[in-house]
């Protein structure tokens, strides 16, 4: 057994225990994460069963890389500000019998407090005091607050005031918006990223922006590239990202008379998980390489005039995608029921990743799950290959 491990040792300020069943139930995780996020940091340990507070046994942990990826979203998702690279760390510790736990170390930036975790409308700011968990004063709370506040809630109006410019067509949208504005110098060096499908890791080809025979244009504040079908992607001088294409696009024709259901309306899995993928390798490449001031960003996701469109689960070359009988969409659009958040390394080290949990709540309107989804996300590794890439 590694040295490393703190068997025997008793929770204090800067140690938790966790057994593996609480990665059943995340936000047990989480709120331990915000509280030393708010007080001086410290190690929170999942797979040692405690007793009385004291680390007594090892519960490994099955699938470690999976639960990492899902604890890394989970804490991405409810804790705000989103915790960057250098404030959490997930990792896996090997015990003898070549199983392993998780280790997740926190190191909070004194400037970035208060935290928050979000729970539905409830937000809870909570903060460690030996080996307990209080709620924080008002007084510890107001200082920073302001600030944190301010830039989310003009991040989340710009993206409202994007989508409603949507609501008019039939559309699949998608919006990047940070958080800190920041001063992008756009020029016709941005071109590269639009017409050359290495420069963002896309595929030549596939169900993406790139076009080698399209050249960007500015528009306002912006600089704009655009296909004669009406797809286009925005650059935005804050950083921002914007890509709308009509919902037909979503519609493989070929995909669907192969399966000899020919509809207009079904949506082809591959062209679901793509779009979405291509923007945020997009997004990837320009926020490694360019200067921008935030390292938080909102992302959100529409479909509008989407009634009556229907998703097959699974993979399309699963038989279970062909047997499948999905029902038809009820509603009139598909808008995310919260905007997802993500850091920047997420973005820079991490775009298939990002994409899959936007499109995650995408099958979740549809009435599916997680499992449904095809298995050319791959989420171990956290990418996207499709067939023929």
């Amino acid at each position: 057994m590694s040295e490393s491990i703190p068997l025997g040792q008793a929770e204090s300020q800067r140690l938790e225990f966790k057994g593996k069943d609480a990665l059943k139930h995340l936000p047990n995780i989480s709120r331990e994460v915000v509280a030393m996020l708010n007080s001086g940091g410290g190690e929170i340990w999942i797979g040692l069963g405690e007793e009385h507070g004291r680390a007594v046994r090892i519960e490994p942990v099955e699938n470690a890389e999976r639960e990492i990826s899902r604890l890394r979203d989970h804490l991405s998702d409810a804790i705000e500000p989103p915790p960057i690279a250098a404030e959490i760390h997930v990792e896996t510790v090997s015990i003898e019998d070549n199983g392993s736990i998780l280790r997740v170390s926190v190191k909070p930036s004194k400037e970035r407090r208060p935290y928050d975790l979000r729970e539905g409308t409830a937000r809870h700011f909570l903060k460690r005091i030996d080996d307990r968990l209080r709620s924080m004063t008002r007084e510890e709370i107001i200082p920073n607050q302001a600030g944190v506040d301010s830039g989310r809630s003009k991040a989340l109006r710009k993206i409202e005031n994007a989508r409603k410019h949507q609501r008019n067509g039939e559309n699949f949208w998608l919006r990047i918006q940070p958080v800190d504005d920041g001063n992008l110098e756009l020029g016709k060096d941005f071109q590269v990223y639009f017409s050359d499908y290495q420069k963002t890791g896309n595929r030549n080809g596939g169900w993406n922006f790139v076009d080698p025979y399209s050249r960007i244009e500015r528009e306002g504040g912006a600089i704009k590239f655009g296909h004669d079908e009406g797809t286009c992607v925005r650059v935005f001088r804050d950083g921002a990202i914007e890509f709308t294409m009509p919902i037909i696009n979503l519609y493989w024709k070929n995909a669907t008379d192969f399966l000899n259901r020919v509809n207009g309306k079904e949506i082809w899995p591959y062209c679901l998980l793509e779009y979405p993928t291509s923007i945020l390798r997009l997004a990837s490449a320009l926020y490694q390489e360019r200067i921008l001031r935030s390292d938080t960003f909102i992302a959100e996701l529409a479909l509008f005039a989407a009634r009556g469109w229907t998703l097959r689960p699974h993979s399309p070359m699963s038989p279970r995608h062909k047997l499948a009988n999905p029902k038809p969409l009820e509603a009139d659009e598909i808008v995310l029921d919260e905007p997802v958040v993500f850091t920047r390394n997420q973005i820079v080290e991490e775009p298939d990743r990002c994409a899959f949990r936007l499109v995650t709540q995408v099958y979740f309107k549809f009435g599916l799950w997680e499992e449904d989804m095809p298995l050319e996300f791959n989420q171990v590794t956290g990418k996207l290959v499709l067939p023929g890439a």
